[in-house]
């Protein structure tokens, strides 16, 4: 069971009792540095509130809900959100230690239209972390004093574009997708070659793929290093960010590959299509995914895969597996009640999970 540090808080909010009950519910990889670390612990908010406030913004400028940033890039996007939560009076100095040295990188895009998909920023550690050595389970210690890449997906917003990617539910094997890219895959990770993923989500992994590996190229001829490579992402954000881990995992050009993923539906598999036909849902789970360690082929070790139990995309997709550990919660009570003043996620005032 996690334990949670220390902060001095308000009295709580039940909703967000109940999320913070999920981690400490949750078997959480030690990788996250929840165990004792309040600086953990606001790392995690500030990826909560960019890639949720990101989500959230993209979507309603796009649909016109935000006069004045329909057209708005990106960049725009990001700023917008930092210099917002810097501003505010309970959390802005504490989530400053985490939002005010990450750097914009680019863009990302996705179809062929190079519609927004998110972006990637760049954290340059700080010196008061320790860096420890990576144990057999993959786990560190410390998560500030490593230079990252943050990769944040954006979910659906583009309506009929966004839901035929979400329809294309055929699994296609892995394998096969490394090899597109020049990757070779071993045994774990494709689950003895036999490991499959949702055709749509690929699609815009392979896609995203290359932004990532040039952006990371472009950072270390700066003299900036990327140690390890952070993804996150909403809904169809996250399951795309899924994808794209395990290829950034086969790559092996980081020595570490991290992910907090939001509402991610489930999106893997593995056996024969035609089984799947023919047997039904039973067959989309078949076997163990799960239990290899350490390494294993869902990356519990290194994903959080947060979920409201009461999502109807993710109960839909639970004939597949989901990558990381799950971190479940009931998101009834939140309706009507996350608000930036009224939340008390992580021991302060916050709307990190203000998407749900």
């Amino acid at each position: 069971m996690l334990a949670v540090p220390t902060m001095s808080a308000p009295a709580p909010a039940p909703p967000s009792e109940d999320l913070l009950s999920a981690f400490q519910q949750s078997d959480v990889p030690l990788s996250f540095g929840l165990v004792d670390s309040a600086s953990a612990w606001t790392r995690l908010a500030g990826i909560s509130v960019l890639c949720l406030d990101f989500n959230r913004d993209v979507r309603l400028a796009y649909k016109g809900k935000l006069p004045g940033k329909q057209s708005w890039s990106a960049e725009h996007h990001f700023e917008a959100i930092k210099a917002r939560w810097l501003r505010e009076e309970t959390v802005g100095a504490e989530l400053g230690r985490f939002l005010e040295p990450l750097q914009f990188v680019r863009m990302l895009t996705r179809y062929r239209i190079r519609a927004i998909s998110g972006f990637l920023a760049y954290h340059p550690g700080t010196t008061a972390g320790k860096n420890s050595p990576i144990n057999e389970s993959n786990d560190i210690s410390d998560h500030h004093g490593e230079p990252e890449l943050h990769v944040i997906i954006q979910g659906s917003y583009m309506g009929m574009k966004d839901s035929l990617t979400n329809a294309m539910a055929w699994p296609v094997p892995f394998l096969n997708l490394l090899e597109r890219l020049g990757l070779i895959g071993n045994a774990t990770d494709t689950s003895d070659k036999t490991l499959k993923a949702h055709y749509g989500y690929s699609k815009i992994a392979n896609q995203l793929y290359p932004q990532v590996q040039d952006a990371a190229s472009a950072l270390e001829q700066e003299g900036k290093p990327v140690r390890r490579i952070v993804v996150s992402g909403h809904s169809l954000g996250s399951a795309v960010g899924a994808g794209l881990l395990k290829l950034l995992k086969a790559d092996q050009r980081f020595s570490e590959v991290q992910a907090v993923l939001f509402a991610q539906p489930h999106s893997f598999t593995y056996g024969h299509w035609c089984d799947f036909l023919k047997c039904g849902p039973c067959c989309g789970r078949q076997g163990n995914l799960d239990g290899r360690s350490p390494g294993d082929c869902m990356m519990k070790h290194c994903v959080l895969n947060i979920q409201n139990t009461k999502d109807p995309v993710v109960m839909a997709s639970e004939v597949y597996h989901s990558l990381g550990t799950h971190v479940k919660f009931d998101g009834a009570p939140f309706t009507g009640e996350v608000r930036r003043h009224h939340c008390h996620c992580f021991g302060r005032h916050c709307n990190c999970f203000g998407a749900f």
